[in-house]
């Protein structure tokens, strides 16, 4: 992720467009779930258990937080596309990241952006998914260097403050 990371900076994240199922979910805010979870409203509903550990907690955030971000309307080669994407998929980790930043446990929340890097021709998208650092956290996350076919960064509030979207 680190030369990606290196595309972004040249990319202007206050410019780039989230397409408006990115933008609605982000309207609807967050809400507090399950043993004190953090769930984006759109993604939350009836549908999901509410009998959860306290170990568990991370998990089922990471399960219910999981956000694809559409590569539609990005052009451009291979190498600009993914800068693009990135750029979409960063920004709306990041403006997901403010939007939850007066509920509490909001100083705990981190946005896992990942981006499938395995097919020549990838135009699969991209994924956000929010959890929280507490205990039951995925361990997966403490190496991020080991993902092969996947550019994997983990973003929290601090940086949310650090980026112009």
């Amino acid at each position: 992720m680190k030369p990606l990371l290196e595309v972004l900076k040249s990319i202007s994240l206050a410019e780039t467009e989230l397409p408006v199922e990115l933008r609605d979910l982000l309207s609807a805010g967050w809400c507090i779930g399950p043993a004190s979870s953090l769930l984006l409203k759109g993604l939350s509903g009836s549908g999901w258990r509410t009998d959860w550990l306290p170990d568990e907690v991370s998990q089922h955030e990471y399960e219910v937080n999981d956000v694809w971000i559409s590569p539609a309307g990005i052009p451009g080669p291979r190498d600009e596309f993914l800068g693009f994407l990135l750029a979409r998929a960063v920004k709306f980790a990041l403006a997901g990241l403010r939007a939850a930043r007066e509920l509490e446990s909001s100083d705990r929340l981190v946005a896992v952006v990942s981006l499938d890097l395995e097919e020549e021709d990838s135009f699969n998208g991209a994924t956000v998914k929010f959890l929280t650092r507490r205990p039951g956290f995925p361990r997966s996350f403490d190496d991020l260097e080991r993902f092969q076919f996947e550019a994997m960064a983990i973003f929290d509030l601090v940086d949310a403050s650090q980026f112009n979207v």
